[in-house]
């Protein structure tokens, strides 16, 4: 691999032996990428990895994320291994849990990586902590990724970035892997179809009394609760589109979240179908790309919705609007956002909620009007 030499690439820190580090650039055999993010993080990661693999094809690569995030990079990420975390945000690890996690780190330890390559952000001293003893349990022998406002002292190579992001998140894994000599030519992010995924999403459609020809809104409520658009204005949201036309309406989301479905069938007293819980990332891929408009709040299925061009009403309020707006990568997104003084924060609760209240129900229907008179 090339390297970058110092004061050659602004925002580069090297630490330690770098004629050492050089050499194991040069030589690298064992290659791991690690990506706790969700998603989103993982799909946005995809040219960047892309780049690895196709500049070094001889290089053995494996990626370590989250348990979440495990299925998006089992289709996207074109990796020769995965192995997963089960983080449990906010939540106490159980002695299983933390055991099986250890056992993960022990058998990379025995991979022994030549470089270990963070595309996350380090949002806190704890996240950096935490990071670092990561690394220091798989031990591969130079550490690169992301100095976040200078948290990431612990890394041979890193690229200086602030929390507050400038630039789209796939630009900075682009750049991280930039420090290695690697240049993502390609920005493009590849879902391809899975015919069994379609056949599924197929018949459950069908079984729920959509067809076709029916115009199908897909709802995602969910995500990180400081996040969530209030449930009681997705329900006057469905009732007011289902005034202007015939509209067909399915609720995605994960197991947890069946009881938001719930609250929306009962504020908006529309008959929906239920997706919560229901599916894989290969059928959940295939519900949206069936979808002819997709309403979200900043989570997830925003990302794989833009990735596949389907259109798209993003919701923002807490979260890195310039990091993650969509649309970035696709034409077909009405993005709503009025920037909170508070605003962007890390909170998984937020009591007042002003970011995602300052969204209006009449600003989302009339973004919704002009999406489906577009198609």
């Amino acid at each position: 691999m090339r390297y970058l030499r110092k004061g050659g690439h602004d925002g580069v820190i090297m630490r330690g032996d770098m004629e050492n580090n050089f050499s194991v650039l040069v030589n690298t055999k064992r290659l791991l990428i690690i990506n706790l993010g969700g998603m989103g993080d993982i799909l946005l990661s995809q040219p960047a990895v892309r780049a690895l693999r196709q500049q070094y094809p001889q290089v053995y690569i494996a990626a370590l994320v989250a348990n979440v995030g495990r299925q998006a990079a089992e289709s996207c990420l074109g990796v020769d291994e995965i192995a997963s975390l089960e983080l449990g945000f906010k939540s106490r690890q159980s002695p299983a849990t933390a055991w099986n996690n250890l056992c993960v780190l022990a058998r990379l330890r025995k991979r022994k990586f030549d470089l270990a390559i963070n595309m996350r952000t380090i949002v806190s001293a704890g996240s950096a902590l935490k990071l670092r003893l990561l690394l220091a349990a798989i031990n591969p022998r130079v550490r690169v990724g992301r100095d976040t406002d200078g948290r990431g002292n612990f890394l041979d190579i890193a690229l200086r970035e602030p929390l507050a992001g400038v630039k789209y998140e796939m630009e900075y894994d682009c750049d991280t892997v930039a420090l290695l000599g690697v240049t993502a030519k390609e920005r493009s992010i590849y879902l391809p179809e899975d015919p069994p995924a379609g056949e599924m999403v197929g018949r459950f459609l069908r079984e729920a009394g959509i067809a076709d020809t029916d115009y199908l809104i897909g709802i995602h409520p969910g995500g990180k609760p400081s996040r969530r658009w209030p449930i009681e204005r997705f329900g006057l949201l469905a009732q007011s589109l289902a005034k202007e036309r015939p509209l067909r309406f399915v609720v995605t989301g994960v197991r947890g979240e069946r009881a938001l479905f719930e609250a929306l069938v009962r504020h908006s007293a529309i008959a929906m179908a239920d997706a919560t819980g229901r599916f894989n990332f290969k059928e959940l891929v295939a519900l949206i790309r069936r979808c002819d408009l997709f309403i979200t709040n900043d989570t997830g299925p925003l990302h794989v919705a833009a990735v596949l061009k389907r259109p798209l009403i993003a919701i923002f309020g807490p979260g890195e609007i310039v990091r993650y707006d969509p649309r970035n990568i696709s034409d077909r997104v009405e993005l709503l956002y009025h920037k909170a003084c508070c605003a962007p924060c890390n909170k998984y609760v937020c009591h007042s909620d002003i970011c995602m209240r300052s969204v209006s129900v009449a600003e989302v229907a009339a973004a919704a009007q002009r999406l489906i008179f577009r198609a």
